[in-house]
């Protein structure tokens, strides 16, 4: 799942989410937020207010097989 900052491994930046790596997808869309580099880690900081759309996002592209946005918590 994405967070409001995320540690992002090479696997991670290599997997797929449709036609793209992550790492092209996020940097095709300024609204994805970005990727830096810190003490030689990548870093995505995505947006609050798109954090539910890009899990929704990854869950379609397999990537978050857990999540289901119509679970309703109890």
């Amino acid at each position: 799942m994405a967070y409001p900052v995320n540690i992002l491994v090479p696997s991670h930046l290599r997997a797929p989410v449709g036609d793209r790596a992550l790492r092209d997808w996020i940097a095709a869309s300024p609204e994805l937020g970005s990727l830096e580099q810190v003490d030689g880690r990548v870093v995505w900081r995505p947006p609050q207010e798109s954090i539910r759309r890009v899990n929704s996002t990854l869950a379609e592209a397999g990537l978050l097989p857990a999540w289901n946005p119509r679970r309703t918590r109890r």
